[in-house]
């Protein structure tokens, strides 16, 4: 089971983000879901009545299975949670349809920072730097660039155009 959000829309906020956003499972559509802003839970349109558990059914495989989203997401899921970044630690009975709703906007919100920076720019990140802290070299990504960036700085480091190349 894979989630997706599609026609994302966030804006400031008050308390929290505001935001609505179409909820899709396996590519069907399932729910609409907003939030206003003002520090109140994420409401939930749900397209039909049987929904709702089908999304409950996929958070409480999201608590075991962590990995649940598109492939771009994953591999990039896969990278950040290794730096701690995405997803917090949280016990199972913490979990819900809001915190995996959160965690899908922030991934998504993630990858776009992460396109926009690497059109023109090549980002990484060293493993032993804070989360968050991201280098760049002002050029596009290239063999060549990624070859430096290995002879600098070490076959750790996490690079992110090559994350995002690989699912292109």
């Amino acid at each position: 089971m894979k989630l997706q959000l599609k026609q994302l829309k966030t804006a400031g906020g008050d308390e929290t983000l505001r935001f609505t956003a179409q909820i899709y499972l396996d590519n069907s559509k399932i729910a609409t879901v907003s939030n206003g802003g003002t520090g109140g839970g994420h409401q939930y349109d749900f397209f039909r009545t049987d929904n709702r558990k089908t999304l409950m059914d996929y958070i409480d495989r999201f608590k075991t299975d962590i990995d649940l989203v598109d492939p771009l997401h994953q591999k990039v899921s896969e990278s950040l949670q290794s730096l701690q970044k995405v997803i917090p630690t949280f016990t199972q009975q913490e979990i819900d349809a809001d915190m995996v709703v959160d965690c899908a906007i922030e991934l998504q919100e993630q990858l776009k920072y992460f396109k926009r920076q690497c059109k023109d720019k090549t980002l990484f990140h060293l493993p032993e730097d804070p989360k968050d802290t991201y280098l760049t070299v002002n050029q596009t990504f290239s063999p060549e660039v990624e070859s430096w960036i290995i002879a600098k700085y070490g076959l750790d480091v996490i690079i992110i155009n090559k994350l995002l190349d690989s699912q292109s």
